[in-house]
């Protein structure tokens, strides 16, 4: 291509065969016509991103607006405008940085509206931006593996998979807005059957996020030893076993907030439809999994940015922690809230990590 810079003399076509190095000079005639600098096209092939340009660049394009730009545009302070963005996670920005689209602005700016006739405060719109881009980043993260695991092809060039890599992120484009929309609102509207606002709330215009809850731990047990004797992606594929089975055994008002590697975290209203989910997953676990250890136990907890946090949370944890390989073992207010429907075997007051009166724990009988 008449123009070009010399890639051959560049050192950017070594170590390759005939085919592979004329898929790798068509894909940097094409980036570098596109506007890209040979030292970032360097930088790319040294630290194997080649592929991954084009699909980059796609969705880099419209990038043309500085937060001043978006904060004037939108009646908002400059510092809101990059407050958001840190608070989603992403990459730092200066106040001159052309780093948003004319759709992002629109999305300011509908945000300032609401943030203004809702009075929302600051502090809490944040705390939300922060639970949305631990989420996305999960969702991104998700759908990065997806789809290079689903372009895999044996003998394929460089070119042939940056060319299919830009075209499966350009299907996916207009399937993830609406998808992820809805299950926002799917979600908000499951949440409120469960939601209380009580009239003394009501006076006060002040919300209690205080709620009377079981919290279940289970992990798995002997995980970090996995490690030492498995390759990589068995070890990743057993997590990834017990966060499906995790998500399939919380049925309302059994909910999953998090699965952290070899653990699990669920929190329900109602503690026997807890017990019900933790015993069936313990069981489940028999089959395809190391052994599973729940621990559970009930009371107070404060709920904060889809978490939950507290003593009830942290007893929970420790209850886990001392549990037999395939027991589900509970404190004696969950033995209480559950009914009488349970059978129960005393395993005595075991000392529990920070826990200064540790409780009488009970094992459910299977």
């Amino acid at each position: 291509m008449d123009g070009s810079p010399d890639f051959k003399a560049e050192g950017l076509l070594e170590g390759l065969d005939d085919r592979a190095r004329k898929a790798r000079l068509g894909l940097l005639e094409e980036l570098s016509a596109d506007g890209v600098e040979v030292e970032d096209l360097r930088l790319a092939v040294h630290e194997d991103r080649l592929v991954l340009l084009p699909v980059q660049r796609m969705l880099s394009q419209g990038a043309c607006l500085t937060s001043d730009e978006v904060a004037a545009a939108c009646g908002l302070d400059v510092e809101f405008v990059l407050s958001i963005r840190r608070a989603l996670g992403l990459s730092h920005a200066e106040a001159d940085d052309p780093v948003f689209t004319e759709a992002d602005a629109d999305a300011f700016r509908a945000l300032g509206a609401v943030r203004g006739t809702a009075r929302l405060p600051d502090e809490g719109v944040l705390e939300v931006m922060r639970v949305v881009g631990q989420g996305l980043w999960r969702i991104s993260e998700g759908m990065r593996t997806l789809i290079a695991e689903s372009l895999a092809r044996a003998g394929d060039t460089e070119r042939e998979v940056a060319g299919r890599y830009v075209d499966v992120v350009e299907e996916l484009r207009p399937v993830a807005g609406p998808f992820l929309e809805s299950a926002m609102r799917a979600h908000l509207r499951e949440g409120l059957r469960t939601e209380e606002l009580t009239p003394r709330e009501i006076d006060s215009g002040e919300v209690d996020d205080t709620w009377t809850v079981t919290v279940c731990f289970v992990d798995l047990v002997g995980f970090t030893g996995l490690g030492e004797r498995l390759p990589t992606s068995e070890v990743v594929s057993v997590a990834g076993r017990l966060a499906t089975l995790a998500a399939r055994v919380a049925r309302p008002p059994v909910r999953l907030i998090k699965t952290i590697g070899d653990a699990a975290m669920l929190v329900s209203t109602e503690a026997a439809p807890m017990l019900e989910a933790a015993a069936e997953l313990v069981s489940a676990a028999e089959d395809w999994l190391p052994p599973l250890r729940a621990g559970i136990a009930h009371g107070p907890a404060y709920t904060r940015g889809g978490d939950w946090y507290g003593a009830t949370v942290n007893l929970a944890s420790r209850v886990a922690g001392v549990a037999e390989p395939g027991s589900v073992l509970a404190t004696e207010d969950v033995r209480h809230a559950a009914g009488t429907s349970y059978s129960w075997e005393s395993a005595g007051r075991g000392a529990l990590k920070g826990v200064r009166s540790p409780p009488e724990l009970f094992v459910l009988a299977r």
